[in-house]
């Protein structure tokens, strides 16, 4: 099957040129000339971040692409490159190309949007045919960045400077997302076009759910597995309740893996854009801090998290109500859980399992704690 695909992206590759297959292609300076304009030269670029990059343990441990960093040199100019092409292995690739994550990321790249420049990587290149896709994209490391992965020790300067982040995100596209990011129907008709979301299927979701309770009987307990089957149950009047009410432009994955500090003033930035979506605002700072914070220091400092998120989200001229968003922050701690099942149940290579422990246990105990099933039967209701 391997080398049947390894056929089919051969045979993609000679039908559009533009577009490498494989990180070897990418560092020969023809080939990237083709995406970025004249490179006389190429060479491998963070050999550090490279390593661990081959061995998944960036961000959350997981993979999903093949990642690489560069250096090109035009004349007497050198220019840091991070760059992604789809996954080797064919499940991955497939697994995601369906979902439509790849082009979900490239979309992205391709908008405008009107937020501070140090908030993303600049994009030199983000093009996409036929599932084949290639982003050249800025080194933020070359800014002098620190990138945490998802065990980072989170303390609340850290977390004040991702709220500070997400609350910058957001306000600069309330109420108006920009067109092409994920949307289903209900949420397309506020955004414009067509939706984009891919379709949730309860089929995968049963299904790996019941992964995740073999592998690790331990970590979902039978009040949480309750919670999460009424939650799939019900799953169509939730994501109704979430794409008719308030929207922003929210990261989607904004777990501590997929933030950067800049060293000089502590500000955060975000990578990894391949779930931006239009959602309340809640989507990200619940996920964030739910997966990325000790389970025991959130229990102690969750509400005062949210308001400080609330006084950034004000200073930014939007406003949204603690109650209102606490309502909606422990709904959103059931789409925490799901994001985890899903991924870390699809695949025992797909995510590792002392990141996925991690995350999954943090998630099943926030669901716990915030009472997210009473939040849940009082929508249902």
């Amino acid at each position: 099957m391997q080398r049947l695909y390894d056929r089919l992206l051969r045979w993609l590759y000679v039908s559009e040129r533009r577009i490498p297959l494989t990180r070897a292609q990418l560092q020969q300076p023809a080939t990237l000339a083709k995406l970025l304009g004249t490179v006389d030269a190429v060479a491998p670029g963070d050999s550090d971040r490279q390593r661990l990059s081959d061995a998944n343990e960036l961000g959350a441990g997981g993979a999903g692409t093949s990642r690489c960093w560069l250096v090109a040199r035009t004349g007497t100019t050198e220019t840091r490159f991070f760059c992604k092409l789809p996954a080797r292995t064919l499940f991955e690739s497939l697994f995601l190309d369906i979902f439509g994550v790849y082009a979900n990321e490239v979309r992205f790249y391709n908008t405008r949007i009107d937020v501070p420049p140090g908030l993303f990587a600049k994009a030199y290149a983000a093009e996409m045919v036929r599932g084949r896709f290639v982003l050249c994209l800025e080194d933020v490391g070359a800014r002098g960045v620190s990138f945490p992965v998802i065990d980072t020790p989170h303390a609340a300067d850290t977390v004040e400077a991702v709220l500070k982040a997400l609350a910058t995100l957001h306000a600069a596209c309330w109420g108006r997302p920009p067109r092409g990011v994920w949307t289903d129907a209900v949420s397309a008709r506020v955004v414009g076009g067509e939706p984009t979301r891919p379709p949730f299927f309860r089929l995968i979701a049963d299904a790996t759910l019941r992964t995740i309770t073999k592998r690790w009987p331990d970590l979902l307990s039978p009040d949480v597995r309750a919670t999460y089957e009424l939650y799939l149950e019900h799953y169509d009047a939730v994501r109704a309740h979430w794409s008719s009410g308030l929207l922003v432009l929210v990261h989607g994955d904004a777990h501590l893996g997929n933030v950067f500090f800049h060293e000089d003033d502590g500000s955060a930035g975000f990578y990894d854009m391949q779930c931006v979506a239009a959602e309340h605002p809640m989507r990200d700072v619940a996920y964030h801090l739910i997966l990325s914070c000790d389970s025991e220091d959130l229990a102690r400092n969750e509400g005062a998290y949210v308001e400080a998120y609330l006084r950034r989200l004000a200073a930014k001229g939007q406003r949204l109500s603690y109650e209102d968003a606490w309502r909606e922050y422990r709904l959103h701690a059931l789409w925490a859980l799901t994001a985890l099942v899903i991924s870390a149940g699809a695949s025992a290579d797909y995510f590792a399992e002392g990141p996925a422990r991690l995350t999954l246990g943090r998630a099943a105990a926030a669901v716990e704690r915030v009472d997210a099933r009473g939040a849940l039967l009082d929508l249902i209701d």
